[in-house]
């Protein structure tokens, strides 16, 4: 998972403008393309990280379209294919 997150990270294209939001999301698309979810609960891996999580997705900078956007973006094509 740790190649996949600087991958995301090196083809940033992210709008929030902020470093940390920026980090939390690829997180959160990391995990809920592997866990297949949205529970945050469920997505996290500790107390800290579903705090980071539920922040991120109250954050007013934060919107569905632009998760979508940024994942269709981002996503390395190897993982948009269904086998």
């Amino acid at each position: 998972m740790t190649s996949l997150l600087y991958y995301w990270m090196a083809k940033s294209k992210s709008e929030l403008g902020d470093t940390g939001l920026e980090r939390v999301q690829v997180l959160l698309l990391v995990a809920m393309s592997q866990e297949l979810t949205v529970v945050l609960r469920q997505l996290s891996k500790g107390k800290t990280e579903e705090v980071a999580f539920h922040r991120f997705i109250n954050n007013s900078k934060v919107t569905p379209e632009g998760l979508v956007n940024y994942y269709y973006q981002t996503v390395p094509k190897s993982l948009s294919k269904r086998t």
